[in-house]
């Protein structure tokens, strides 16, 4: 059984014939993180991390995966609620992935194992956007297909269920893979290493796919491939074998690919970039033991996030949402839950991704970083991985960051120091503990003069906590950032969540006030609703232009119930014509509008 947890996040009494091998893990991973903080340099090492000028790709968000075991169906359903608030509300994963196999009662099983866990998802995610993806490990198709009628009727069969799910069981299927990891082996048990799928049948199915998914009405069901384990030279030639058939690019609408031990990578990224498709990162883990503060597990997790959404991805999904424990291996999910007696806690990463999703909101245009640390032996690929941040196999960057402006025009940034990690594999090796004065430059703000941040840091001592505010000077700023610390910067306070989610809890909605702008000849007409019952609130509405700077303050004062309207004719009282964000903020309201001012 699983060791009864208190909201402090110490473990306050264990079953008899619990899990000893997770206390001891525990305590490893203690002994492991004091000792890196003690073999910490006592002065702090400069660093400059350059975030080059011009938006690269649209962040679309996070999410996750699931599996089909019935353990989450037997949790009780305040339970469910609250696992599913704390993933799909809380931390706003976007997009859940889920697997199918083949067989006589596929439609059947897939919506009986996962129709109880997306009805949980869709009440607190309203905006949840499904990836079915194929697995041919579990399917009653005893073998990959071996020619290409048998590539054209596993793409029907498949394009016959997403069909079914939608008609007979309303699950509407946003996307779809080809074939979970089809670089890995036939049969796990044996020596020979035959691929589930080469990458020419990879380029051919493609195809098959959308003119099966087409043929039922499902034009609108975009195609992904070729989600593989790593983008090492498989996946490489992947996209050689799609670019080469025209018919493939052509009904592929992303390239996607998995962030284990080889996330993405320089190499990837310009070898894709050029075809104009999205690329989706749609499952990241490890198979590592973790304890529940784990802070060498946690920063690793958040650094693939930030290397791979700096080289380019516009998707990132984590393995599990949340699974039952499993203490030979509790990594690859967020939460861990007991389904005997419903306790359930959160691993120390949810915390960092909680803070991660709160700087990276949906809709950032990610710009690209670089880093001023260097691996002088690293020549294989003609570049430095560490200046370039990616989170190849072998040695890892000991940063990695990533920054870009969200839809409402605040700009994050992101570092995560990933030293001091004491690795499991001899495929993976990491830089001494070591402290960074990690000084951030921003070309788009060299002449913006003085800008306020707010500071968030994640480590073993505190989760997403508001820690300080820090004033960029013409476009750089300084943070310092120690081992196994994740830190993130935010031009617009912005409140990271409660930080003892722990057993069951329920959130509480309040109202709010709401905030409209429309334009009108004389300018832009700003109507504010308080709402009734309440007391006056002390409010703080301003105007900024798309680079985040403050143009004019509107308002700073209490605002009673009812409706204010305020107007403005533009900067300065000008008519000049531009894009501006109007912000509202007070000690629990944050909203934003767009506004166009002077036409």
């Amino acid at each position: 059984m699983v060791p009864q947890t208190g909201c402090t996040g110490e473990i306050t009494k264990a079953r008899p014939g619990g899990q000893t091998r997770l206390a001891a893990a525990g305590a490893c991973a203690a002994l492991v993180a004091a000792c890196a903080f003690l073999a910490e340099p006592l002065a702090a090492e400069p660093v400059t991390i350059t975030v080059h000028s011009g938006a690269r790709q649209l962040f679309r968000g996070m999410g996750a995966g699931t599996t089909n075991r019935t353990s989450y169906q037997k949790l009780p359903q305040p339970v469910r609620d609250t696992l599913a608030a704390m993933v799909w509300r809380d931390l706003d994963f976007r997009m859940i992935r889920l697997m199918s196999s083949l067989g006589d009662y596929a439609v059947e099983y897939f919506a009986g194992r996962f129709g109880l866990y997306l009805e949980d998802v869709k009440k607190h995610q309203p905006d949840i956007r499904i990836l079915f993806t194929p697995d041919m490990m579990h399917s009653t198709m005893f073998r990959p297909p071996q020619n290409e009628t048998e590539l054209r009727r596993y793409a029907a069969m498949y394009a016959e269920q997403i069909a079914r799910l939608a008609s007979e069981y309303d699950i509407e299927i946003h996307a779809t893979g080809i074939c979970n990891e089809p670089n890995d082996k036939v049969n796990e048990g044996e020596d020979d290493w035959v691929h589930r799928l080469t990458p020419g049948q990879i380029a051919r199915v493609i195809t098959y796919f959308r003119e099966e998914l087409d043929a039922r009405g499902l034009s609108k069901v975009k195609v992904i491939a070729p989600e593989t384990s790593n983008v090492d030279s498989y996946a490489r030639n992947v996209v050689d074998a799609i670019a080469a058939d025209s018919q493939s690019l052509a009904s592929l609408h992303a390239f996607a690919t998995h962030s284990y031990n080889y996330c993405m990578t320089k190499q990837m990224r310009d070898k894709a970039a050029p075809f104009g498709k999205e690329f989706w990162q749609t499952e990241a883990s490890s198979g590592d033991p973790e304890d529940f503060n784990n802070a060498p597990e946690a920063v690793k997790a958040v650094a693939r996030l930030l290397s791979d959404c700096n080289l380019g991805v516009n998707y990132w999904l984590w393995f599990l949402a949340y699974d039952k424990f499993k203490p030979t291996s509790n990594t690859p999910r967020l939460i861990g839950f007991d389904p005997a007696t419903g306790v359930f806690r959160a691993f120390l990463k949810y915390f960092y991704f909680k803070q991660a999703s709160a700087a990276f909101r949906p809709g950032t245009y990610f710009r690209h970083a670089t880093s001023s640390l260097s691996f002088p032996d690293d020549t294989a690929y003609g570049y430095d991985r560490y200046k370039y941040m990616e989170n190849r196999a072998h040695e890892k960057p000991p940063l990695c960051a990533a920054a870009g402006v969200n839809a409402d025009s605040t700009w994050a940034i992101g570092i995560a120091n990933q030293t001091g990690i004491v690795s499991h594999w001899d495929m993976a090796s990491y830089s001494p503990a070591a402290t960074y004065n990690v000084t951030v430059s921003v070309e788009e703000l060299l002449d913006s003069g003085e800008v306020e941040f707010y500071v968030y840091r994640s480590n073993a001592t505190v989760k997403a906590k508001l820690v300080d505010t820090v004033t960029m000077n013409d476009g750089k700023v300084t943070v310092k950032v120690r081992p196994h610390d994740f830190v993130t910067l935010r031009t617009d306070h912005r409140y990271a969540g409660r930080t003892d989610v722990c057993g069951l809890t329920r959130g509480l909605r309040y109202a709010e006030p709401s905030l409209r702008a429309f334009h009108t000849p004389a300018g832009t007409e700003i109507i504010l609703r308080m709402p009734p019952g309440g007391g006056s609130m002390p409010l703080h509405l301003a105007a900024y232009d798309t680079r985040g700077r403050q143009v004019a303050v509107l308002a700073h004062r209490p605002f009673a119930p009812g409706e204010h309207r305020v107007s403005w004719r533009g900067p300065a009282g000008s008519a000049a014509a531009g894009i501006y964000i109007l912000r509202l903020r007070g000690a629990s309201v944050r909203q934003s509008v767009r506004v166009t001012a002077g036409r």
